[in-house]
């Protein structure tokens, strides 16, 4: 394993550059997607959009798990990160959560599955 430090400052390049995640206006417009939006790929179409209907749950998940841990979090720079992190999936789980409008204006109901995923992220990762 190599030393990644600078030669310039002795640093680590992640001690040089304070990243810092900002969330992003994120949208997408599913008006004009067609029905297998991978030419050719049925199949990896519909697996792909499987993900985008867990998604919404499991980053709403991830926000109220990191909200809970805020308290905990005693270094500035973690918890700037925690901070960001939390703006976007938020960001991330209303953008993705778009696709449930794309089905039902499909006539698709999905909510046999969405419940599912719920229940799974409330009840079973939930709170104890």
């Amino acid at each position: 394993m190599t030393d990644q430090r600078s030669k310039a400052t002795g640093r680590h390049p992640r001690e040089e550059e304070q990243l810092v995640l900002a969330a992003r206006e994120v949208e997408f417009d599913w008006s004009q997607l067609p029905w297998h939006w991978i030419p050719g790929e049925p199949v990896t179409t519909h697996t792909l959009n499987v993900l985008h209907l867990l998604l919404p749950a499991g980053e709403d998940w991830f926000v109220k798990v990191l909200q809970q841990a805020l308290p905990m979090i005693r270094d500035d720079r973690v918890r700037q990160d925690v901070l960001g992190f939390i703006g976007q999936e938020a960001m991330h789980s209303q953008a993705h959560g778009g696709v449930l409008d794309h089905f039902a204006a499909m006539n698709i109901d999905v909510s046999p599955y969405t419940n599912q995923i719920d229940w799974v992220f409330r009840q079973l990762l939930g709170d104890r």
